[in-house]
């Protein structure tokens, strides 16, 4: 019978190790861009909104805060679920939706 080779593993190999940390830092960063732009639209949305504003207005903006909470969780932390899906279509059509209330 052949005998197996075994190769070294590539962990612990201090260019392997730091080119998967540049990676992770890359993902992660771009994740976080894509997070900022609803994020800084709730920013907007909330700068905008007037004392006078309707309740379905509030309501709206509200749950596009909590849409962004669970997104986050989608986003960065796949393994815990989250108990409504959410897409970042689905964030672009709230945003749209809260755009036309007055």
């Amino acid at each position: 019978m052949a005998e197996v080779a075994f190769h070294e593993p590539l962990t612990g190999h201090k260019e392997f190790d730091d080119l998967i940390a540049r990676f992770a830092e890359e993902t992660d960063a771009a994740k976080a861009e894509e997070i900022r732009f609803f994020t800084d639209n709730l920013n907007v949305l909330l700068k905008r909104l007037s004392p006078d504003a309707s309740e379905e207005k509030r309501a709206a903006v509200e749950e596009y805060f909590w849409l962004i909470e669970e997104y986050k969780v989608s986003v960065f932390a796949q393994e815990l679920k989250t108990p409504v899906r959410v897409s970042k279509k689905r964030l672009e059509g709230k945003l749209k939706e809260i755009e036309r209330i007055i």
